[in-house]
């Protein structure tokens, strides 16, 4: 619940209040992208992440990325 609570307060701070729930939006169900490894994060986890010391700035800089695309997921994805 912690893992959410983190992610959905990045995820306010980035201007995007409750858009991962919402149909069509480009993040998808939140509680089932925290769990799939992300390329972008050396193949773990966004919860795996968060464990890390570094964690919430690297989650932080992942969400910055996934809602800043315009056209979703980058092809090598």
């Amino acid at each position: 619940m912690l893992a959410l609570a983190t992610i959905r307060r990045i995820l306010m701070d980035l201007g995007h209040a409750l858009q991962p729930e919402a149909p069509g939006t480009l993040v998808g169900p939140l509680e089932l992208w925290m769990h799939q490894p992300r390329p972008e994060l050396d193949g773990l986890s966004p919860l795996q992440v968060l464990t890390g010391a570094d964690g919430e700035a690297r989650v932080r800089g992942c969400l910055l990325d996934l809602v800043a695309r315009p056209f979703g997921p980058r092809a090598t994805e």
